[in-house]
């Protein structure tokens, strides 16, 4: 399906999370996903990407993460993951072009993130992701609301 040994770059500028529970969670809005997670210091840490086109949340945990279509030794696990080169956003071109042959796509100028939690994987083809905080919560949504300012 997708080319063995994938190059991944990691992004270095989220708050490291909790390796045991991370407890993640996501809002999406429009093209907007919101993600907060726990911290290693036991904070929620608040990242929204923007310019998001698709995404999924969930499967494959981090025992069965080998199995995922783009995987390599290189990923980082409880990381932010950028997928270099990725085969998924020229397949999603492709795809698009069914419809609008005449036109060039912009999904490889987007990018494909993984971000490989302890319980569930998250995965986005959007923008950049942007650090808004941290901030101490009782969950994972109660963090996105203090930031939400989009509702």
């Amino acid at each position: 399906m997708f080319k063995l040994h994938q190059k991944f770059r990691e992004w270095k500028d989220a708050p490291q999370m909790d390796t045991g529970s991370p407890r993640p969670a996501i809002r999406v809005f429009e093209e907007t996903l919101t993600l907060a997670y726990r911290t290693q210091t036991r904070k929620f840490a608040v990242i929204k990407f923007r310019d998001v086109h698709q995404h999924t949340f969930g499967y494959p945990n981090n025992e069965a993460l080998a199995g995922h279509p783009v995987y390599s030794k290189e990923l980082s696990f409880y990381a932010f993951n950028e997928v270099v080169r990725s085969p998924y956003l020229k397949e999603l071109d492709r795809r698009n072009a069914v419809n609008f042959p005449h036109q060039s796509s912009s999904f490889t100028e987007l990018k494909h993130w993984l971000v490989p939690f302890h319980d569930e994987t998250l995965e986005i083809v959007g923008g950049e992701p942007e650090v808004l905080g941290t901030v101490d919560a009782s969950s994972a949504l109660e963090a996105i609301a203090y930031y939400d300012y989009e509702a």
